[in-house]
């Protein structure tokens, strides 16, 4: 009897550290995906046409036939093998980024925070 108790109290505290480490991972990404695309943050879907130099920078096709070109630079989290893969699949491609002032006699410029 006293054995049945224990492995009560045992399954009920496993029940309950993983319900609180599952709470806790998932605050974490939602919290995370927040802040990483923050609200200034706008979204693009398509497919990566071309890369260009060792900064990954890249053009984008809209399902609407426009292409969009974007800096990504080292702020961009995007892995250059991911982005190669994407451009030889043909794959359909989300990209947030940012509307930077541009540089020169450039307007603005379309910083890429996140290609996946």
């Amino acid at each position: 009897m006293v054995f049945f108790a224990r492995l009560k109290a045992g399954l009920l505290v496993l029940l309950l550290m993983g319900g609180l480490i599952g709470i806790g991972v998932l605050g974490t990404q939602m919290v995370g995906n927040h802040f990483s695309q923050a609200n200034a943050t706008q979204h693009a879907q398509g497919k990566i046409i071309k890369i260009m130099g060792p900064e990954k920078d890249f053009q984008l096709l809209l399902a609407d036939k426009r292409v969009l070109s974007f800096h990504c630079g080292t702020g961009c989290r995007a892995s250059l093998s991911h982005m190669q893969r994407h451009l030889t699949e043909k794959a359909t491609t989300d990209v947030y980024y940012l509307i930077t002032p541009g540089q020169g006699k450039q307007g603005q410029q379309l910083q890429a925070v996140s290609v996946d």
